[in-house]
């Protein structure tokens, strides 16, 4: 009894750990990116009706506001990008995204960093290896 529960715990760890989706290629090369060139990192950023993002990863978008460029990043897959169709409202009381409190098409931002223009073109030629 005691080895047919233990088999079956480990089946069930080790389904568990094959499903676990892997980060791709260009979600490891955006981190290295970010951590090697010391991108600075940015509790709010100011929002206005024409700002834009461009989806980079499930982890990772570029948002273009009026002020520059940032860095986005996701700790959960957002998955959400993916479909231009389904829109998640995001509901703000002021004219700014926080890191850790707001979202983008319904996902949390968990990290904020300011890029220059040379750091978003690099970023951008970071292709999704998925």
């Amino acid at each position: 009894m005691m080895k047919q529960l233990l088999a079956a715990i480990l089946l069930v760890t080790i389904g568990a750990c094959s499903s676990t989706p892997e980060p791709s290629r260009a979600d490891e090369a955006i981190d290295d990116y970010v951590a090697v060139g010391e991108l600075e990192e940015v509790k709010h950023i100011r929002t206005r009706d024409r700002d834009s993002y461009t989806r980079l990863t499930d982890h990772y978008v570029i948002y273009d506001s009026r002020d520059g460029e940032y860095l986005l990043y996701f700790a959960y897959p957002c998955r959400e990008f993916r479909d231009p169709t389904r829109v998640t409202p995001d509901v703000r009381s002021e004219n700014r995204i926080r890191s850790g409190f707001d979202t983008l098409r319904g996902c949390r931002i968990d990290g904020m960093y300011v890029m220059t223009d040379a750091q978003a073109a690099e970023i951008r030629a970071m292709d999704d290896g998925r």
